[in-house]
């Protein structure tokens, strides 16, 4: 299943790394996407519950179709 969810495109991450040490950065574009996505699974929220139209919900399929039109579809 895939849905249109709605995403900053640039986020500041500000975490710890595997030593304890501070990390800070700016992601932007796919890999603000990527985080804001892997965040949402640390709090327990999935993207369903980020979706503002449920209407977009749909099965790859369809989605693929939709939103990729007659291009073929590579995975």
């Amino acid at each position: 299943m895939r849905g249109m969810v709605p995403r900053y495109t640039a986020v500041r991450l500000q975490c710890l790394d595997r030593e304890g040490q501070p990390v800070d950065l700016v992601a932007k574009d796919f890999f603000a996407r990527v985080c804001q996505h892997e965040t949402d699974h640390l709090n327990g929220i999935v993207y369903l519950d980020r979706m503002r139209n449920l209407a977009t919900l749909a099965h790859i399929a369809e989605w693929n179709k939709h939103w990729l039109g007659n291009r073929e579809q590579a995975d």
